[in-house]
C-alpha cells in the first residue's frame, strides 16, 4: 500500500492551485474592466491549460502514477525557472505572462519599485519554498 502524500507537497499544492484559479478570475475582471479583453486570449490559454496541468498532475501525484510525479517535477522546474527570470530586472517582463501574475508578480513588482531587495527576497522564499517541494517530491516515487 503506498504512503500518504507529503503534508508539504499537499498543502503547497492545494495553495497553488488555489492561487492558479484566483489569478485567472482576477484576469478576467481587470480585462472585462479595462476593456482589453479581444487581444488578451493568450494569457487566458496559458492560465487555463496551466490550470488544467496542475489539476491533472497533482490528482495523479495523489494516486502515484509516475508519469504524474514526473509532470509535477516539470512543473516546478518551470515555476524556477519563472522564478529565475523575475529575479532580473531585464527578464521581470515576461512574469506578466505567468500563470499568478494578478495574485502575486503584480504586487511584488509594485513594491519593488521602491527597492529590489523586496524582489528579491520574495524570489529567495519562493524559490526554498519550490525547492522544498521539488525534493519532497522524491517521497512520492
Amino acid at each position: 500500500m503506498a504512503a500518504r502524500m507529503p503534508r508539504f507537497v499537499a498543502s503547497y499544492k492545494v495553495l497553488y492551485l488555489v492561487a492558479l484559479v484566483a489569478n485567472l478570475w482576477l484576469t478576467a475582471m481587470w480585462t472585462t474592466e479595462s476593456g482589453i479583453t479581444p487581444g488578451k486570449t493568450e494569457i487566458y490559454w496559458i492560465n487555463g491549460s496551466v490550470l488544467l496541468l496542475n489539476v491533472l498532475a497533482g490528482a495523479g501525484a495523489l494516486m502515484r502514477m509516475r508519469a504524474a510525479v514526473r509532470l509535477e517535477r516539470v512543473l516546478s522546474v518551470g515555476r524556477m525557472i519563472v522564478l529565475i527570470g523575475a529575479s532580473t530586472v531585464v527578464l521581470g517582463g515576461l512574469v506578466v505572462y505567468s500563470p499568478v501574475y494578478m495574485v502575486l508578480w503584480r504586487h511584488v513588482f509594485r513594491l519593488a519599485k521602491e527597492s529590489l531587495l523586496i524582489l528579491w527576497i520574495t524570489v529567495a522564499a519562493l524559490m526554498a519554498a519550490e525547492v522544498t517541494y521539488f525534493r519532497k517530491l522524491r517521497e512520492l516515487s
